[in-house]
């Protein structure tokens, strides 16, 4: 359970949204750009706090995702736009939690099992 409050108490955002992002298991492939693997397929991951606070998200295979809540399915764009970073991060963490792999698929999926 993320402590929001703490989370939020540091001025670098966007160290902590690096973080968040890895802690859910997804791997760095470029700058501000991961790969989560998930119930659904790959996840592409890559924000912007800058301007307005914003995750962009797309699954490699949208047919796969097509009944997500609030996903396009043709592309599969599964973005998350908020005012405040609060809402970013609270919202990001509850889709994560829909699609990510429990540790048993992981290792079935890693191992070809």
């Amino acid at each position: 359970m993320v402590n929001w409050k703490e989370f939020l108490s540091d001025e670098n955002l966007e160290r902590k949204m690096v973080k968040l992002i890895e802690k859910e298991g997804a791997i760095k492939n470029s700058d501000k750009k991961w790969d989560l693997d998930t119930k659904f397929g790959k996840l592409l991951i890559t924000f912007d706090l800058d301007y307005t606070p914003a995750i962009f998200m797309r699954f490699e295979e949208p047919k796969k995702s097509k009944n997500l809540r609030g996903i396009n399915k043709f592309s599969g764009k599964w973005n998350i736009h908020a005012t405040t970073v609060m809402e970013i991060y609270k919202e990001f963490k509850d889709r994560i939690d829909k699609v990510k792999l429990a540790p048993l698929e992981k290792a079935t999926r890693k191992y070809n099992l």
